[in-house]
């Protein structure tokens, strides 16, 4: 069970821990799919009408990253569009890709009005669509404040 100030989120027992490589990241591993996600979260402070310029520059950014590390291990990448999707409490971020080296990878990221949670999945061994299916399988477990940006409603 992850217990974090953002979120929680409880893991079936075929999710091993990885050891800590930094500070408030969460790394685990299913070795039966190859699979390998990252949890992480930061707190935010945005306002209602920033909320979608915040989720625009967080896909450049990530989308960015993703260019910038094939580059450095010498890979080519393809991402697939991303999608903004809203909600009551803030935006969903979300984008899959591969590389030439036949990895899978998916991101998710969860952007509310106090916090920004990131989810990164990654396999050698699954199709894209078995990789979506494990995305949705864990995003659904996360349990995180779902105040409307509004502020008139409570908690997941």
């Amino acid at each position: 069970m992850i217990e974090d100030p953002h979120f929680s989120l409880e893991l079936d027992e075929f999710w091993q821990r990885l050891p800590e490589e930094a500070g408030e990241q969460y790394d685990f591993r299913d070795d039966a799919r190859d699979i390998v996600i990252t949890l992480s979260a930061v707190s935010i402070d945005i306002t209602p009408d920033s909320v979608d310029q915040f989720a625009r520059l967080l896909i450049d950014m990530r989308m960015q990253a993703e260019h910038d590390a094939a580059l450095a291990f010498g890979l080519n990448v393809t991402l697939y569009e991303p999608i903004v999707m809203p909600f009551t409490w803030g935006r969903a971020v979300v984008y899959y890709g591969h590389d030439d080296n036949d990895r899978q990878f998916s991101y998710s990221g969860i952007v509310t009005r106090g916090s920004l949670i990131n989810l990164y999945m990654s396999t050698g061994r699954l199709s894209q669509q078995q990789l979506l299916e494990a995305m949705d399988e864990i995003g659904t477990r996360i349990v995180f404040d779902h105040t409307p940006l509004d502020g008139k409603h409570g908690l997941n």
